[in-house]
């Protein structure tokens, strides 16, 4: 919502709710004002009406703001340092892009309330390979690369196999005949 909208929004919430908290204090006897004649339907009216102007008052109208990313915040001398989940995740696929027989892999990371990276990486493994050597190299390498990368320590590196992907054929190309 815009913000001429919204003042004007907020200005005809105070009205009512000034007007309702009049009505009651009448009805309650603490303030008269001669010419109202305030009964119980009323009264109920009016508690209702300042329960909307609250509402209208103090909640937040319109669209809401793009919420900041998930960050890790890193200090540093000079200042904090964020980077984002998003980012994390796409170093562990540059990792686990370096491991022979890793393949269709996608990442997620979390962090620990000490502050630690935890992650879950999930991919596919080629056919006939090794798969706890395989695992194993590939936590490594991640937990090695993130660590040295952006100096935040990892606490877990989670690995999920998915399925047998298959093996990728090396594609010879077909030589041309020179044409004389």
């Amino acid at each position: 919502m815009k913000i001429v909208p919204r003042i004007l929004l907020w200005l005809y919430a105070l009205g009512i709710a000034a007007a309702s908290v009049i009505g009651l204090l009448d009805y309650a006897g603490l303030y008269r004002i001669y010419s109202l004649q305030i009964n119980d339907e009323t009264a109920i009216a009016a508690v209702v009406a300042i329960l909307f102007s609250l509402f209208f008052l103090f909640a937040r109208t319109g669209q809401r703001a793009a919420r900041e990313p998930q960050t890790v915040t890193q200090r540093m001398e000079n200042g904090d340092v964020k980077i984002s989940y998003e980012t994390l995740e796409q170093l562990v696929g540059r990792a686990a892009s370096a491991i022979r027989g890793v393949q269709k892999h996608s990442a997620r990371v979390r962090t620990t309330e000490q502050g630690l990276l935890r992650i879950m990486i999930r991919y596919s493994i080629e056919a006939d390979l090794d798969i706890p050597k395989t695992t194993a190299d590939l936590q490594e390498a991640v937990k090695t690369y993130i660590q040295t990368t952006t100096g935040i320590k990892v606490e877990s590196v989670t690995v999920y196999v998915t399925e047998l992907a298959v093996q990728q054929e090396a594609v010879q190309p077909t030589k041309k005949r020179r044409v004389e």
